[in-house]
């Protein structure tokens, strides 16, 4: 595949997702960490002032993993709510010098502390 080929493709899936999201104020992007979801992430960059991202916390996490996607947010400007078992939410928007702030709230969007 060509540099010329990638970048059609690349332009091709951008211009698809906003076509997606036409006609909607916010969007929620479920994130894993793993490499599809990663590539629909980056793909959906021009996007992000209108997406939540969102990772789905069902256990234990391998450190790395939780790491590498709360960096990969971070990176690329994507405000992260990470929903875990115990039912609290942490959402982490990313502060201008792209460094994370978080704090926690519950279902019912009151803070937790």
């Amino acid at each position: 595949m060509t540099d010329a080929s990638m970048h059609n493709l690349v332009t091709e899936a951008t211009a698809a997702i906003g076509r997606m999201i036409e006609g909607h104020q916010r969007i929620i992007l479920q994130y894993s960490g793993g490499k599809d979801s990663t590539a629909m992430l980056y793909l959906a960059r021009p996007f992000l002032d209108r997406i939540d991202v969102v990772f789905a916390n069902a256990g234990a996490p391998y450190p790395h993993v939780l790491q590498f996607i709360t960096s990969t947010c971070a990176q690329l400007g994507a405000k992260l709510t990470i929903i875990g078992s115990t039912s609290r939410w942490t959402t982490i928007t990313p502060a201008p010098a792209s460094r994370p702030t978080s704090s926690r709230i519950g279902p019912d969007q009151t803070r937790l502390g």
